[in-house]
């Protein structure tokens, strides 16, 4: 869209900043107050409309750490959502400064378990866990993390205040490197899958990359093969390798868990703070050998003073923005715009997967 319009004759759009899988976002001013604000604008007539889900999930889920609705509504064939602007998200971070230093790993997954189980206290699950989707704050909250793109978030508390039934056969729904297990089986999300994700992620942000990354593929239908394999048959004592002993700990806890069972939060926090005391104790010491640490505030800055202008935007970048799908390495999320195979025939996905012959339910 080349002519840029004032939204609800307050927030001038200054710049396109990105486009996502269903909508384009741009960064405005407001004319009162000269603060910056992300406007997503998604056409009235999408195909695949996500960003009513996306208001109402925000609204339900308002809260630190989730970005705030400043305006919602209709203009110009367009439905529109202003919202607070942001700053880095962690995958641009993550290919600036290849990881992060074990304790802002630590404290960035902490910072996100809170976040998510703050959602789910709400009701919903997020169900496209990954890096581009969480932000570091603007302004005076650069060290507090943010969780984004609530597009795909679904209630999975239902309007009897029960649990969403167990379903299987579904479409694939998330981003490969960080879907969950029983995803990659086409069974119904729940909180379960948001933890095993997190976890994941946890692992990324701490080495950098996951096992499955930068696999030899000749087709998209043999990454989602090998990639599943490889989550399925792994030792989890791999996966979790150069990762403090508590990682395993949680991947074991989370993938054990049950369809609609209630996740047990304090031991995942639990985990996370041993994390935390044993980096806190080793900083101690190598304080006093003189050794310093990158603190994440000032990663966050230094990183945000080199991104460009598509960093800032909120929203998560399909791969038509970046290298091609084929690098594996950026896959964007995969639902409805069919970059990943989706199979509904529940006895064809499992002997394309090679996946066992029960699932858990």
């Amino acid at each position: 869209m080349n002519n840029l319009f004032c939204v609800n004759d307050t927030y001038n759009m200054i710049r396109h900043l990105g486009s996502g899988s269903f909508g384009l976002v741009y960064l405005g001013v407001s004319k009162d107050t000269q603060e910056e604000v992300a406007i997503k604008l998604e056409p009235l007539f999408c195909e695949h409309a996500q960003l009513e889900n996306e208001i109402e999930a925000l609204r339900d889920c308002a809260g630190k750490g989730i970005p705030s609705v400043i305006w919602n509504g209709f203009q110009n064939t367009y439905k529109i959502l202003v919202m607070e602007n942001l700053g880095s998200n962690l995958e641009n971070i993550v290919q600036n400064s290849r990881k992060f230093s074990l304790e802002s790993a630590v404290e960035i997954s902490s910072q996100i378990l809170h976040r998510l189980e703050h959602v789910h206290k709400c009701g919903y699950i997020h169900r496209d866990i990954k890096p581009e989707n969480f932000m570091m704050g603007a302004k005076e909250n650069t060290s507090r993390v943010y969780m984004i793109d609530f597009g795909l978030a679904k209630k999975y508390i239902n309007s009897y205040q029960k649990h969403i039934a167990y379903k299987d056969g579904l479409n694939v729904m998330g981003t490969l490197r960080f879907l969950s297990i029983n995803t990659h089986h086409g069974i119904e999300q729940s909180r379960r899958d948001d933890l095993e994700s997190f976890v994941y992620l946890m692992i990324y942000l701490i080495k950098g990359k996951l096992p499955w990354q930068k696999l030899n593929c000749k087709t998209k239908v043999e990454m989602f093969q090998r990639v599943c394999q490889m989550k399925e048959n792994m030792p989890t004592s791999d996966i979790c390798k150069d990762c403090p002993g508590e990682v395993k700990d949680m991947l074991d806890y989370v993938k054990a868990l049950k369809f609609d069972e209630n996740p047990d939060y304090s031991f995942l926090r639990n985990l996370v703070r041993n994390i935390k005391g044993n980096i806190k104790q080793k900083l101690s010491i190598d304080k006093s050998m003189g050794l310093r640490t990158k603190s994440l505030r000032t990663m966050n800055r230094r990183h945000s003073k080199k991104s460009t202008k598509k960093v800032t935007a909120i929203i998560s970048m399909t791969s038509e923005d970046k290298k091609s799908p084929l690098a594996f390495d950026d896959e964007s999320t995969c639902i409805l715009t069919q970059k990943w195979p989706v199979i509904t025939d529940r006895k064809k996905l499992k002997a394309l997967l090679g996946l066992k012959e029960e699932a858990r339910k």
